[in-house]
């Protein structure tokens, strides 16, 4: 939790621009377990500086209201580098929210190695893994 809040404030400082939900058009909620930041867009990030990237923050980034029928890129991971005992592992990925669905992104640290799963929830309440889901290029990492 220690290295979640530090890397959240050292990112804050940084300079990132805020992500900011939409004031209108079709929606879908996202909860992002694990990991120390996330990074949500409605362009590719691939190439550009994380301070370009709207990241999200404060006490609620965990739970977001995001644009649906479109494509979106999320980043999420951890990353410590220039901290003692620093390291990264993190994920880009893009799918395709539908309106008022709810959807899991999952980050999974062990034994070193770092796994992520984005999950939808359907009528019955299960959780099921999303079709759209596409891993991206390394983004702004």
């Amino acid at each position: 939790m220690k290295i979640a809040v530090i890397t959240v404030l050292l990112l804050s400082l940084a300079g990132c621009a805020t992500y900011a939900p939409p004031k209108s058009g079709p929606t879908a909620q996202i909860k992002f377990l694990g990991g120390a930041y996330v990074y949500i867009d409605e362009s590719s990030t691939a190439g550009r500086s994380c301070t370009s990237v709207p990241q999200a923050v404060g006490e609620n980034f965990r739970n977001q209201v995001i644009p649906a029928d479109r494509r979106l890129w999320i980043q999420q991971g951890v990353d410590t580098r220039g901290l003692a005992f620093g390291m990264f592992c993190g994920f880009a990925y893009s799918f395709m929210p539908e309106k008022d669905a709810n959807y899991l992104s999952e980050y999974v640290m062990y034994g070193g190695r770092c796994s992520i799963s984005l999950m939808k929830q359907a009528e019955s309440g299960a959780w099921l893994h999303e079709p759209s889901l596409e891993q991206q290029p390394k983004g702004c990492f």
